[in-house]
């Protein structure tokens, strides 16, 4: 390990200080390590405190406010590569209090890289310090955290020149240079160059897209929190009178649905009964008291995690949501304050509060089933590829196969339940999960899966390679995990449990294909009016008369129709005044 004895952190107090730090920004070093420290995590609102720069060395502080200008001389005086960890989010905090670009094709970020190299670990800056540099690389951390406690101090407010402060960012910088170092040469060994350069073209995309925006709504959003917890209300009155229990007490639910008769049999990881939707799914075809507890989390989520935050944390009437690159372990989006990933595919409720500023319209640019197209390249089933190629979608040609309709169009309740077969396959759901989904009993669920297993062979087989090949590499590595076409190395969480894997290859391959196709249009010129991105959609805010031109873009670069066996074709809305009107006849 390294050692962190030998290596120089300053701070710039006095124009000597800034003279030397002049003279160190001056050297030849091969790579800039940058961060700031700030009021909070909101850009908008949240001010700069410090700006710190630094090698495997040295790393200096800078406060903001004191020299401004000569942060944006040294910045204005360097075109060299620069390396941060959650680098987009620095670029976010300088980009709007001192109207610094740094260009992505000189950015590089160690917290990408971390994630890259092992998708299961923790990719926080002083964890991965710790572990990978020296042991003493969380004590400043440690120091700090003690100090703020003790004198009541956030990070607003703990002084400047606090040397527990000061230090603790400036060895940030140094933290992140080294890890650079220890990094890189394992990206290459891997193979995972073109991915990394990937990953560090669509956090370009994103850091412009951060500044972008989307208008909400907020009179329709006070109205809608203002309807759900009148609802609300009345829900927990409800089963109050009707069944004496709190809707929103998961003690009280098992206990009145076990005196009503109900067997529950799955259990939490404390050991108590589950009453998690899933459970609660299958209960509702018996227990009226089920369908009421689902009804009652579903408007609360809509009115606490949307409809609240919307009001809250608007900006001018803008939300500026946070796209988390790697917010799922597979390399796929996210999106915090709020999570907008956790939106039903459908549904114009939640939707209907974003909508386009005046001489603008909303486009939303949709990949069909790509996960599901994915699934069907991979497991190589003939019949599914034929049907879908033919322009039948999986779930129609899965219900057909399985029910023995030939050509025939199946009933909407069978094409359900065949949908939420191919979801059970996708993601490793059991029985109960998939009974849920489907609204079906446990026996007609299981009914349907064991045909399902004699109709399409080759999604068990290619289950079953997907396991052999994690276990061939268990046995030679230590380690379970498969690569998706990509490179993109998805490992086992548990050795023990590597079902997972599937749903890994495919959801990480669809994240793949997405963030390729992300870049791409940017390139094309479809950047700066990216919205938002949520599930496999983009969300575009176009003037009137762009329209049709991005359209044209869109359709033209978004589909991918070679890359898989299927193509991976893409559908496109609007103009939308509001992004929930494509589904108002859902």
């Amino acid at each position: 390990m390294s050692d962190l004895n030998d290596i120089g952190l300053r701070i710039v107090r006095t124009l000597d200080d800034a003279l030397e730090l002049k003279r160190w920004f001056g050297e030849r070093r091969p790579i800039l390590a940058f961060d700031t420290e700030t009021e909070g995590l909101h850009w908008w609102e949240h001010r700069v405190r410090m700006v710190q720069f630094g090698d495997a060395m040295s790393g200096w502080a800078i406060p903001f406010d004191d020299w401004r200008g000569l942060i944006i001389e040294l910045m204005a005086s360097y075109d060299g590569p620069v390396v941060g960890h959650n680098l987009r989010f620095d670029q976010r905090m300088i980009k709007t209090y001192a109207g610094i670009t740094i260009e992505p094709h000189r950015c590089h970020d160690t917290m990408i890289a971390a994630h890259l190299i092992d998708c299961t670990g923790l990719h926080g800056l002083k964890p991965l310090s710790a572990r990978l540099i020296h042991p003493a690389a969380v004590y400043g951390d440690e120091m700090l955290k003690k100090a703020m406690s003790d004198n009541g101090w956030n990070w607003a407010t703990v002084p400047i020149d606090l040397p527990e402060y000061w230090t603790y960012a400036a060895l940030d910088t140094v933290l992140t240079a080294r890890l650079h170092e220890i990094f890189q040469p394992q990206i290459d060994e891997l193979g995972l160059r073109d991915l990394y350069e990937l990953e560090m073209a669509v956090s370009g995309v994103l850091a412009r897209m951060d500044h972008h925006g989307s208008l909400v709504d907020l009179d329709y959003a006070q109205r809608k929190l203002d309807e759900s917890e009148t609802y609300i209300a009345q829900l927990r009155a409800y089963c109050g009178q009707q069944w004496g229990v709190n809707p929103g007490s998961d003690q009280q639910v098992v206990a009145r649905l076990q005196a009503d008769g109900i067997t529950l049999t799955s259990l939490t990881q404390s050991g108590a009964y589950s009453v998690d939707k899933d459970v609660l799914g299958v209960v509702a075809l018996d227990h009226e008291l089920a369908g009421r507890v689902l009804d009652f989390r579903r408007v609360t989520k809509y009115a606490h995690t949307y409809f609240r935050n919307f009001l809250e944390l608007n900006h001018g009437g803008r939300l500026y949501a946070g796209v988390r690159q790697l917010g799922a372990r597979t390399g796929r989006m996210s999106i915090e304050d709020p999570p907008l990933q956790q939106l039903p595919k459908r549904g114009p409720i939640v939707r209907n509060a974003f909508y386009a500023a005046e001489g603008s319209k909303l486009m939303t640019f949709d990949f069909d089933q790509i996960e599901m197209r994915i699934f069907a390249h991979f497991a190589q089933e003939a019949e599914m590829l034929r049907k879908i190629l033919s322009g039948i979608d999986i779930h129609t040609a899965t219900a057909q196969g399985c029910y023995g309709l030939g050509d025939a169009m199946p009933t909407k309740q069978q094409r359900s339940t065949a949908k939420n077969a191919n979801f059970s396959k996708v993601y490793g759901a059991g029985l109960e999960r998939f009974a849920a989904t489907a609204g079906i009993h446990l026996d007609d669920a299981k009914a349907f899966l064991d045909t399902y297993e004699i109709t399409f062979p080759g999604v068990r087989a290619f289950q079953r390679q997907v396991e052999g090949v994690a276990l061939e590499r268990m046995r030679t590595t230590g380690r379970a995990f498969v690569r998706a076409p990509s490179g993109r190395i998805h490992y086992a969480l548990d050795n023990d449990k590597i079902y997972p894997l599937v749903n890994y290859l495919i959801q990480g391959t669809a994240a793949d294909v997405f963030k390729r196709k992300i870049v791409e249009m940017d390139n094309a010129g479809l950047g700066d009016f990216m919205a938002l991105l949520v599930h496999d959609e983009v969300v575009m805010e176009v003037p009137d008369e762009h329209i049709d031109d991005v359209t044209a873009i869109a359709a033209s670069v978004m589909p991918d129709l070679r890359s898989f066996s299927v193509p991976l074709t893409v559908g496109a809305e609007g103009p939308l005044v509001r992004w929930g009107e494509r589904y108002v006849d859902a």
